[in-house]
């Protein structure tokens, strides 16, 4: 369902599971999907989600220095944040980032295919600021 999903709206798969670190923080995740859009050649994140979250829309207090809600569905935007500025800090030109949920419903043939948007608060989150990697050769030592 994901597949055709994709294949019908003009996305040819680029890359899955691909690990990225976040910048800053050093913490690693994976960028689950990545397709190219056929139209205009732009590559679009996917942060893929199976299932249907019981209490996604429950609140848990609010996302850590922000004001918005903590819910599961907030969380997976969150996750898509990091891994969208994650890739870009690599030099990954990201035009587009979207959860992508598939889940069963049992009034339904088929599984469902939901796209949410990336959310407009995440563009106020912290910016990432790309660290400098230095790697320390290890020297021979003398005999």
């Amino acid at each position: 369902a994901l597949l055709n999903h994709l294949h019908e709206n003009g996305h040819d798969l680029q890359a899955a599971q691909v690990p990225v670190v976040i910048p800053g923080v050093f913490k690693m995740t994976q960028a689950d999907l990545i397709t190219r859009d056929r139209t205009n050649g732009n590559l679009h994140l996917w942060e893929v989600k199976t299932g249907f979250p019981v209490g996604g829309y429950t609140k848990q207090g609010k996302l850590a220095g922000t004001d918005v809600d903590c819910t599961k569905y907030n969380i997976w935007q969150l996750q898509l944040h990091y891994t969208r500025r994650s890739l870009e800090a690599a030099g990954v030109d990201i035009a587009q980032s979207s959860v992508i949920q598939v889940y069963k419903d049992s009034t339904q043939k088929q599984p469902v295919v939901k796209v949410h948007p990336s959310k407009e608060w995440t563009q106020n989150l912290p910016v990432i600021i790309p660290q400098r990697v230095v790697v320390v050769k290890k020297r021979k030592r003398p005999e």
